[in-house]
């Protein structure tokens, strides 16, 4: 049964084409190479040194440990160097005076305009870094300097003066931030896997994270997958001060604002803020290029960076397989927009590879299979640019999703008794057969019919995710599923949907994927691929002005009748091709029902019965397996977010028992 515990130790304007070769050798250097990364601790009993080594890919340039005078406080960091390249960016950063460090990572894109503030009011830097701008912030204006910055960011802070430490993250929680307080111990970082360097700490896999991370693809936040070990809130704070702990929230969503203007003066608003977003995160003293997907999101990204920076380099990766690729689209805008495009040929194979390695990437359990074309994207960026921008929000503000146009439908057919849509299911197998092609027909209305067997309330959860509640539950082992009886389905989700009571339904939809999909699979995917090749990766669309202005407007200005992102099109047309802005939305996947069936089938059955051998499924997950292979249904996405949580967990106990020798 799953009872051992999960932990370890460490010691501190022309297309250029290529194609794939393998990448076993790339992944390699994965954990060992990555924008910055930070931990901390304080105790008597551990350092913080392992914690920073785990953390190197996350800043190859540079590290930094800092301690209190009597030892018990430390901070750590690693650095990837963006803006001032000099020493003087050097982390933990100090005030002369010694009384207060802080290590940071992320970017705060209002950086000029707090340093000109600050020296106005007296203050001398010595750096062009963000990070002295938020260390003299919080010295004249305590924890409310969070609400001052403009950015992504994960902050950490030692007051001396009255040995307090402060967390912070980010508004849209773009940069990760865990923490835990154990056995004595309180410790934080960018990433589980410096946490699982505190044998304190004592790190078990959570039955409860695992029920939901069957239901979701992820762990909701603040939950993690261990015990013990939490996610802290975006636009939040954490004050840890003599054993006792406050959070507090310093940035909500006001569903009470409304935008007062007209349609066009909306558009012309968003315009406004589209570019100045772009633009502040143009800055760089390190190359920089656009994400270049083809989609409509991207590709504004990609118009309004040309407009502020000649000769843009945009980066694009091609599947062979014509019904996942997108890169023709992609071309085209580059070429209507002058850029330097550079563009990979992905080979199945490099797929493959990839994917053998993929539990490196993160340290959670993710049941997203676009992580790996989202990591090769990445390494092949790196290979020109330290910092790259794309799009990614977009379809969360503007109801990108097709989950959106099928509530449209569903809301027309609710009346309809749940017989019918059970009927739909065996009608559907039956007219539309299984294929492996991209959101092919029988995946798509099969997806559709789950949905309408639920109540409103979770319809797009159950859209989005793998299984309902009962089916994750019975697919436990009986000794865990006990565990997890007082539970009720989908209390995550509840959790952020009492929230949003005051919004009109359509935008209440909309912060819950802001919240929870967009949070918690969209951008921990982004973050974890970039970061093991040490990219940075900025979202204009997750400018907080932006998303409160989206927020403000009427759900009919982002869909109406069946028309997606409507602002978004409307503003862009004439700046970008019609057949851009028009074209269906298609996501960032790969061939996994085929592969599930033919390329993979040894290591997904191997997969499956990892996990029935350490005590976590029954034997209905090879049943699952079985069905899919038998061509009758397309199971690949509740087969996928199995064979991902086996991968986890095979790789965290290699590694605990690497560490234990």
């Amino acid at each position: 049964m799953l009872t051992r515990s999960f932990s370890g130790k460490a010691i501190c304007r022309h297309a250029n084409i290529h194609r794939g070769n393998g990448l076993n050798a790339l992944f390699q250097s994965i954990g060992t190479i990555g924008m910055c990364g930070i931990a901390g601790l304080i105790t008597r009993n551990a350092v913080v040194e392992p914690m920073v080594e785990r953390l190197r890919h996350r800043g190859p340039d540079d590290c930094g440990v800092w301690r209190s005078v009597d030892g018990t406080v430390q901070l750590g960091h690693t650095r990837l160097s963006v803006l001032d390249l000099s020493s003087a960016g050097h982390q933990p950063m100090v005030n002369p005076e010694g009384d207060v460090a802080v290590v940071y990572n992320g970017e705060v894109y209002n950086y000029p305009e707090l340093a000109s503030g600050l020296r106005k009011a007296g203050v001398v830097l010595r750096s062009s870094c963000d990070t002295e701008a938020v260390l003299y912030l919080y010295i004249r204006h305590g924890v409310d300097c969070f609400r001052h910055l403009e950015g992504m960011f994960a902050i950490a802070l030692y007051d001396t003066r009255t040995q307090t430490l402060v967390l912070a993250r980010d508004r849209a929680g773009k940069k990760p931030l865990y923490w835990s307080w154990r056995n004595g111990v309180f410790a934080f970082a960018s990433e589980i896997k410096a946490l699982n360097a505190v044998p304190e700490l004592d790190l078990q896999v959570d039955t409860h994270a695992l029920l939901s991370y069957l239901q979701f693809d992820y762990v909701p936040t603040p939950s993690s997958i261990y015990k013990g070990v939490q996610k802290l809130l975006p636009g939040h704070t954490l004050v840890f001060r003599d054993g006792h702990i406050r959070i507090e929230r310093f940035w909500s969503l006001d569903a009470g604002r409304r935008f007062g203007g007209s349609y066009a003066d909306a558009c012309c608003e968003m315009d406004t803020l589209l570019e100045d977003a772009v633009r502040r995160r143009l800055l760089s003293d390190v190359p920089l290029g656009v994400f270049l997907s083809g989609g409509l999101d991207s590709s504004s990204v990609a118009y309004y960076a040309a407009k502020h920076h000649r000769h843009i380099q945009t980066f694009s990766i091609a599947f062979e397989d014509p019904t996942y690729d997108e890169s023709g689209y992609a071309r085209r805008v580059a070429q209507h927009l002058h850029t330097r495009h550079h563009e990979w040929v992905v080979r199945a194979d490099d797929l493959l590879s990839a994917l053998q390695h993929g539990a490196a990437l993160i340290d959670e359990p993710l049941g997203d299979a676009s992580i790996i074309p989202t990591f090769l994207l990445a390494r092949y960026t790196r290979r020109h640019v330290t910092v790259a921008v794309g799009g990614d929000g977009g379809d969360e503000l503007f109801a990108g999703y097709p989950t959106f146009l099928a509530e449209a439908f569903a809301r027309r057919l609710e009346g309809l008794p749940h017989i019918v849509w059970r009927m739909a299911e065996r009608i559907f197998d039956d007219a539309l057969p299984p294929s492996s092609r991209y959101m092919s027909h029988n995946f798509v209305a099969k997806r559709f019919v789950l949905g309408m067997q639920v109540p409103r309330s979770h319809r797009h959860q159950r859209w989005l995710g793998a299984f309902s509640y009962d089916e994750a539950k019975a697919l436990l082992h009986p000794d865990l599923r006990h565990q997890v009886e007082p539970t009720g389905p989908y209390v995550d989700l509840e959790t952020w949907q009492s929230e949003i009571g005051a919004w009109a339904c359509g935008n209440a939809q909309l912060y819950e994927y802001f919240r929870t999909y967009l949070m918690d699979e969209v951008m921990v995917k982004v973050d974890r691929a970039s970061m093991a090749v040490s990219l940075e990766a900025r979202s204009p669309f997750l400018d907080y002005r932006v998303i409160e202005l989206a927020f403000s407007l009427p759900y009919a200005w982002k869909f109406h009748r069946g028309r997606s992102k409507r602002i978004l099109k409307d503003i862009m047309r004439g700046r970008l091709p019609d057949a851009v802005i028009d074209r269906k939305k298609k996501g960032f996947g790969m061939p996994t029902a085929r592969w599930l069936r033919v390329d993979l089938l040894d290591w997904t059955r191997e997969m499956l019965r990892y996990l029935e051998n350490i005590g976590i499924l029954t034997s209905e997950a090879l049943a699952l397996h079985n069905r899919h292979l038998a061509g009758r249904e397309d199971l690949r996405k509740p087969l996928w977010n199995l064979v991902a949580l086996a991968h986890f967990l095979q790789s965290v106990q290699s590694t605990s028992n690497r560490t234990s020798q």
